[in-house]
C-alpha cells in the first residue's frame, strides 16, 4: 500500500494533473482551473501520525486561488486501494486538519483569503481497487435511530468517494493528464477481474516518470516495473525525447526482449540462439504487459473475507453475495464451502 500511495501522490503532485482533475470532478471537465491557481500546502508541517502510523492529513492538499470565474477554495484527494470502514471518520478528521490550518494561517499574507478568512475545503477519496465501495456516512457509523432525542442535533455527513475503476470508457478518454492511464488501467483491471490490461498506445505521456511508476506500483509486477524503470532512465538521457506514447515504452520492452534474447542465444552456442532467444524473450515481455496476473489476488482466504462481508453488511446469502461480487465459476466453487448463510 505504501509504495502505491507514494507513486499516487507523486503524479498528484503535478499541477496540471491536479487542475485537470478538479475540472474534471467539479466542472463537468471544463478547463476552469489552471495549473497556475493550484498551491500545495503541506500539513505535516503541523500534524502528526496515529498509532498505526496513518497520517491525520490528507495525501494531498491544494489551495486553489480565485479567479474571475470562482473564489479560492482548497480541495484534498485521499488514496485508497481499498475500502475502509473508518473512512468517514478520516476525512472528519482531514477536514478538521484544513481549517485548524487556516487558523495557524490567519496573518499569512501567502494566501488569498475571504472576507472571514476561511475558504471552503472538500476532500475527494480517490478508490483504486476492483469493486465499487460504498462508504457509510457518519451516522451510518452508530445505531443513529437509537437517539431520537439527539438527532435533531445531530449532523450526518458526507463521503466523496470515486470509485476510479467504475468509470465508463467515454469518461476516462476524456480526462486530460496522465491520470487517464490510471484510471484506464482500473477500469480495465475491473472488467478482466484483475487479469488483463491492454495499454492504450496511442495515448500521448506528459508525465513519463510519475505515470509509468504508478502503473508499476498498481500492477505489483516486479519485471514491469523494472523495464519501467530502465525506460525512465533512457527517457531521461536521451535529449531527442519527441513526444514519448505507451507505443514507445512497449518497443522499449521489445528491445530489451532482443537483448535478453542475443545473450542467452551466445551463451548457449546455439546456432539459432539469437532467434530463439529474441523470440522467447519477446513472448515472455508481451506476456507481462498485456497479462498482468495478480497471483496474490487468487488467495482463498480474502475472497471468502470480501464475500462474508458483503453477505453480513447486505443480508445476502453466500450465492448473492458471490453473484455481487462478480466470482468466476472457478473461484465460487473454491469458496462457496467456507461461506456461512
Amino acid at each position: 500500500m505504501s509504495n502505491k500511495d507514494i507513486s499516487q501522490k507523486d503524479l498528484l503532485r503535478i499541477p496540471s494533473v491536479v487542475a485537470s482533475l478538479i475540472n474534471f470532478l467539479l466542472y463537468d471537465n471544463k478547463t476552469v482551473i489552471r495549473a497556475s491557481q493550484i498551491r500545495y500546502i503541506d500539513l505535516s508541517e503541523h500534524f502528526f501520525f496515529d498509532k498505526l502510523l496513518r497520517p491525520v492529513f490528507p495525501d494531498v492538499c491544494v489551495f486553489v486561488s480565485g479567479s474571475k470565474r470562482n473564489l479560492p477554495f482548497i480541495l484534498c484527494f485521499e488514496n485508497q486501494t481499498r475500502s475502509d470502514s473508518t473512512m468517514a471518520v478520516r476525512n472528519f478528521i482531514y477536514i478538521a486538519a484544513v481549517f485548524l490550518w487556516q487558523l495557524r494561517q490567519k496573518h499569512s499574507s501567502g494566501f488569498e483569503w475571504t472576507k472571514n478568512r476561511f475558504v471552503p475545503c472538500v476532500v475527494f477519496t480517490l478508490h483504486y481497487g476492483r469493486f465499487a465501495w460504498k462508504p457509510k456516512s457518519f451516522r451510518e457509523l452508530f445505531q443513529f435511530d437509537s437517539y431520537p432525542c439527539l438527532q435533531p442535533f445531530l449532523t450526518d455527513y458526507k463521503m466523496n468517494v470515486e470509485n476510479i475503476a467504475c468509470w465508463d470508457r467515454e469518461k476516462i478518454e476524456s480526462i486530460r493528464s496522465d491520470f487517464r492511464f490510471i484510471a484506464d488501467y482500473c477500469a480495465q483491471m475491473r472488467a478482466s477481474h484483475g487479469k488483463t490490461y491492454e495499454p492504450p498506445t496511442t495515448w500521448p505521456i506528459e508525465h513519463v516518470e510519475q505515470t509509468l511508476t504508478a502503473l508499476a506500483a498498481l500492477s505489483q509486477d516486479p519485471d514491469l516495473k523494472k523495464v519501467f524503470d530502465e525506460y525512465v532512465q533512457q527517457f531521461k538521457t536521451n535529449e531527442q525525447k519527441g513526444a514519448p506514447t505507451m507505443a514507445s515504452v512497449i518497443a522499449h520492452i521489445l528491445q530489451r526482449g532482443e537483448r535478453i534474447g542475443e545473450q542467452r542465444g551466445e551463451q548457449r552456442g546455439e546456432k539459432r540462439g539469437r532467434q530463439l532467444g529474441f523470440q522467447e524473450a519477446e513472448r515472455k515481455f508481451e506476456k507481462k504487459l498485456h497479462t498482468l496476473t495478480r497471483e496474490h489476488n487468487e488467495m482463498i482466504s480474502t475472497f471468502v473475507i470480501l464475500a462474508q462481508k458483503r453477505m453480513v453488511e447486505q443480508g445476502l446469502s453466500a450465492s448473492e453475495a458471490l453473484d455481487q461480487l462478480g466470482y468466476p465459476e472457478t473461484i465460487r466453487a473454491k469458496v462457496l464451502p467456507f461461506l456461512v448463510n
